[in-house]
Order: C-alpha cells, then structure tokens, then sequence
C-alpha cells in the first residue's frame, strides 16, 4: 500500500525532472512585464464568449497597471524522438523518456494506489484502461513515426 503511493510520488518527480530538463534543453522561456501585458490578457479573456449563466456585460473591464507573464514552449515530436533514441543522443532524449516514464508512472502507480491502499475500485480501474490506452498509442505512434 505504501510502496504504490510511494512509486506515485517518485513518478511525479521523474515528470517534474524530466519537464524542466526538457525546458532547459530545448525550451524558450519568454518573461514580460509591463501594461501593454495587462491588456493583452484582458483583452484576450474578452474575447473568449461568456460562460454560461455569466452576463456578457458583466465582463466588460479596463486594466490599468503593470501585469508580469511567463511562457514557456518545448517540443519534439516523435520521429524526431525515434531517431534521436536510434542514434544513441541521450541528452536529448533522456528528458522526453523521464517524462514518459514518470507519467506512465504515476497513472498505473497511482491507479494501484487507488485500487490497493484507497479502495476506490472503479477509479482505480479507469485509471488503469487509460494507462493502458497512453502505452498503445505511444508505442504505435512510435512504430509510425
């Protein structure tokens, strides 16, 4: 019982750890500050549509100030993945499989988790036909590719 959460925890560090090498790696982290960042965020949950139930003039707001915003993009896709593995280039390739590892971790441990120490059966059960489904499509996807 323990050893499940434990092994879910673990998986959810090798996720962590591999998105910020990956973001290190490969990444572009994009820092700004200023109004004219303050705008573009009100200006862009203007134009998404009202929830329902929410008045549309309700959500008419002005922004004066300074907001500070924070992006960050990383990619590879999995042709590039496959070659990068074939060809041996663990630094490249070491973040994406901590990735993969740690979330595939995390769904099966933490579905053990739920089905063992928790008693949620049939959570834990989805969990695991997810899981199961991620480990199909990664693997075709990587024949594939």
């Amino acid at each position: 019982m323990l050893v499940a959460i434990a092994l879910t925890v673990f998986s959810v560090v090798l996720m962590l750890a591999g998105g910020l090498a990956m973001l290190r790696a490969s990444g572009r982290v994009e820092r700004r500050s200023g109004p004219e960042v303050g705008r573009a965020v009100v200006e862009q949950s203007m134009a998404e549509p009202p929830q329902p139930g929410e008045l549309a003039s309700a959500r008419r707001t002005a922004f004066r100030g300074k907001a500070a915003s924070v992006e960050a993009e990383t990619s590879l896709d999995m042709a590039e993945f496959k070659r990068l593995l074939l060809a041996r280039r663990w630094s490249r390739v070491l973040p994406s499989l901590l990735m993969i590892a740690g979330m595939l971790g995390f769904m099966i441990f933490g579905a053990v988790a739920l089905l063992i120490a928790l008693d949620q059966k049939l959570t834990g059960a989805l969990m695991l036909l997810v899981a199961l489904y991620a480990v199909v499509r990664i693997a075709r996807d990587f024949a594939r590719a």
